[in-house]
């Protein structure tokens, strides 16, 4: 539960660190200024809803000061992360209370490199839908149908077997173990 009471109070500070640079202290309509040089109104609102789609413009030192997606400033750095800090923190917490309630989960976690796989071919196939519920209600759906028949059979994904092989044959060359005869 600290793990979740850190990582929430880290994203709240760098939510409210952004907002009182950008609202109490002058950076939005610095900001404002600065981004019609090198972008349109448009774009400006889109990068602040939206993220940033590459690297946000250097011009002015207010960018810094941004809570948005994919932007890399220190605040969308530190939001991520406590953000990812407090749901690791109720998942532990929860597997600790009701192990049962995420064994999918705890599959799914088993097989990532897999899954990660299955899901960019899934989005490269052209008969299925690209966008939206649907699309993502069919992915989750066969993601969890295959890595549910999956680990039934096997202890890994067919990936994460490959790269056990490897890491394996590796540490063979590099440290052989000795045979007991």
């Amino acid at each position: 539960m600290r793990l979740a009471v850190i990582g929430a109070v880290a994203a709240v500070l760098a939510s409210a660190g952004s907002w009182y640079l950008l609202e109490r202290r002058g950076g939005l309509a610095a900001l404002t200024g600065a981004a019609t040089e090198v972008m349109s109104r448009e774009d400006f609102t889109d990068t602040l809803v939206w993220g940033a789609e590459g690297t946000l413009p250097t011009n002015s030192p207010w960018w810094l000061a941004v809570l948005a997606p994919h932007t890399t400033t220190p605040f969308d750095l530190v939001f991520t992360l406590g953000i990812a800090l407090a749901v690791l923190g109720v998942t532990l917490t929860l597997a600790l209370v009701a192990p049962r309630f995420l064994r999918p989960v705890a599959i799914f976690g088993s097989l990532p490199l897999t899954l990660y796989a299955l899901h960019l071919l899934l989005l490269a196939a052209p008969w299925l839908p690209e966008t939206g519920w649907p699309a993502f209600g069919l992915h989750v759906v066969v993601l969890a149908v295959f890595a549910l028949v999956w680990r039934h059979f096997f202890p890994r994904g067919p990936l994460e077997q490959v790269l056990w092989w490897s890491a394996h044959a590796v540490e063979d060359r590099i440290a052989p173990r000795r045979r007991i005869r």
